[in-house]
């Protein structure tokens, strides 16, 4: 969420950045520019249905250019509908097309407050949803971190303070893998609010390992724990 969200602020940036380069621009050429009328001598749709046109337009020398405006918009002219057209004296190339300016003069500032707008809100939603996920998968992992450490020193069930009381814990893969391991590599997490699913390998031996986990008042607790968790797959997967 913060990345779309970051993702819009930028988008939302540059297209102000070009709408202000592109007026500052305009405005030099409205100064020293010359205008004149051209034709729109072809119109043709995109890929997408959009409009885009050609114009064609004389300069003092007599000289005939061609200007392809680079924003499409449905409000484009015919073909052989006459546009005002001011270009460049010292550089007749350089022009700009009266209809298409105004066009992208309000398009461009529109789309990137739009994308700024959505950056505004994202950023305060993704910090209120992400900023506890973040708490409670710190919580969970500590939670993990300390059923090991009690399975390590050989703690019956009846006597962890890491599981729930009717927690399913398969004894017989703990006795097995879990007490004669050293660490825990992380592969994986699926936290919710309430609840979640941490898969590992456990080291030296990589034995691969899934606990699901639920919070129980301030505490994260272990439920279950195995070789495998069917729930904790298909949220892991997902």
């Amino acid at each position: 969420m913060l990345g779309g969200a970051a993702l819009s602020g930028t988008v939302g940036i540059v297209l102000l950045l070009l709408f202000v380069r592109q007026r500052h621009r305009f405005r030099n050429l409205a100064k020293r520019g010359v205008k004149v009328q051209g034709f729109v001598v072809e119109r043709e749709l995109d890929t997408d249905g959009v409009p885009y046109i050609t114009v064609e337009y004389r300069d003092h020398l007599g000289n005939s250019h061609r200007n392809e405006p680079g924003f499409g918009s449905s409000y484009f002219p015919d073909q052989g509908t006459p546009v005002e057209v001011t270009y460049d004296r010292d550089d007749p190339t350089l022009a700009r097309v009266e209809v298409a300016a105004k066009i992208t003069g309000k398009v461009l500032p529109m789309v990137g407050g739009m994308c700024l707008g959505m950056a505004a809100l994202f950023v305060p939603l993704a910090l209120f949803v992400m900023a506890p996920l973040d708490d409670a998968v710190a919580a969970m992992n500590r939670a993990v971190d300390a059923f090991f450490d009690e399975a390590r020193r050989g703690t019956p069930p009846p006597e962890r303070t890491t599981t729930t009381e009717h927690a399913v814990i398969d004894e017989a893969f703990v006795e097995q893998h879990v007490r004669s391991s050293t660490g825990f590599r992380r592969m994986g997490s699926a936290s919710g609010f309430d609840d979640g699913c941490v898969e590992g390998a456990l080291l030296p031996s990589r034995q691969q390992v899934v606990l699901y986990l639920q919070r129980v008042g301030k505490r994260w607790k272990v439920v279950r724990a195995g070789h495998d968790d069917p729930e904790c797959d298909d949220r892991l997967e997902d």
